[in-house]
């Protein structure tokens, strides 16, 4: 079967799933996807899920799966449960303007593999939320997670009477396909990396993409320094900094540089998170070096590309000799070793680090 004959017949499907809620009140919607909410993150389901995203994609770790599919999740119900979805949504009698919601139809969805136990809840309860339908199609590397997760929350619809086919996955991935969903679907919400992003907006289908997050964090002398440092070091350390909401790096302006590093001067482990070294656990780490050096298509000790581990473990010695702490006692203390460097950026054209 072809790749446009297979989205056809998906979007079939919900096509026809989606007429039969379109006329839902605003208390069947709000029922739905509080339904589709808590058959993921309920106490055991959301237990399994964050270990099964982790064994599949081998990305972050189990403790920011969990927070992400059980708090981000119900977070995010929380925020739109009372937003007003359905009938009139605005009234201006002078203008004699009356806004009156109205679902778009079927909704193509993008998601990444370095968010895929939250982003298909997320955006299946907004596309719920507007009577709408909603296809997933996922990174190939979370295809089974993405699955599993459609599944708990189709099963959820049925249970509440509505057709399972609202929230469908793409269960094989491929370029073509997806980029066959975003060309029959009614519009693409697209998470992922830029050049997903690029497409989604080619696509010829209205879009909405976020790409590359990882904002650039500034702290000036108006910033509490002792919170300020703690955000960051979470912000850095859920789910391995995986998340496109993980800090990029952090920007001290001069009149409180020497306090903020003085506030942490007891804690190194915020410091390395300030200059933007991030860090992963031992037992993780000859994974995290093979894909890395995987993902370049090199092999290690390659000329023009700087010794992945002795680089790492080069940059947190000098910190360690500028605070005056023992590099071995502290990395037996914390388990833990480096991942990625601090000043300094790779070039993939030439693969080489080059100073910044």
């Amino acid at each position: 079967m072809s790749a446009k004959k297979e989205i056809e017949d998906i979007i079939n499907r919900s096509r026809e799933a989606q007429k039969q809620i379109e006329n839902y009140t605003q208390e069947q919607v709000d029922e739905l996807i509080k339904a589709m909410v808590w058959s993921v993150a309920k106490p055991g389901m959301a237990e399994e899920i964050a270990q099964f995203t982790v064994d599949e994609t081998q990305l972050g770790n189990y403790d920011g799966k969990f927070l992400k599919i059980q708090r981000k999740t119900r977070a995010t119900l929380m925020d739109i449960i009372d937003d007003k979805s359905v009938g009139i949504l605005e009234e201006d009698p002078e203008r004699a303007i009356v806004k009156i919601a109205k679902p778009m139809g079927v909704i193509g969805a993008l998601s990444p593999s370095t968010n895929p136990e939250a982003t298909p809840v997320i955006k299946s309860i907004h596309a719920i939320k507007g009577r709408n339908s909603i296809i997933v199609a996922p990174h190939p590397r979370a295809k089974l997670t993405n699955k599993k997760i459609c599944d708990l929350m189709r099963e959820a619809i049925v249970k509440c009477g509505a057709p399972a086919d609202l929230v469908q996955a793409i269960e094989i991935p491929s370029l073509e396909l997806t980029n066959e969903l975003m060309a029959q679907c009614d519009r693409v919400l697209a998470t992922g990396g830029g050049a997903m992003v690029n497409a989604a907006y080619s696509s010829g289908t209205p879009a909405l993409g976020v790409g590359v997050g990882n904002a650039v964090i500034t702290v000036d002398e108006t910033a509490d320094l002792d919170d300020a440092s703690e955000k960051i070091r979470i912000s850095k350390t859920l789910d391995l900094a995986a998340s496109c909401s993980s800090d990029n790096s952090v920007i001290l302006v001069d009149s409180i540089y020497d306090e903020m590093i003085k506030e942490n001067q007891d804690d190194l482990w915020n410091i390395f998170y300030m200059r933007g070294i991030c860090y992963e656990q031992k037992d993780e780490w000859d994974l995290a070096e093979k894909d890395f050096l995987r993902s370049l298509e090199i092999k290690p000790g390659t000329p023009n590309v700087l010794n992945y581990l002795d680089f790492k473990e080069y940059n947190i010695q000098l910190i360690c000799i500028e605070y005056g702490a023992d590099y071995e006692e502290f990395m037996a203390e914390k388990g833990y070793k480096l991942c990625k460097s601090d000043g300094y950026v790779f070039d993939h054209e030439n693969l080489f680090y080059e100073r910044v």
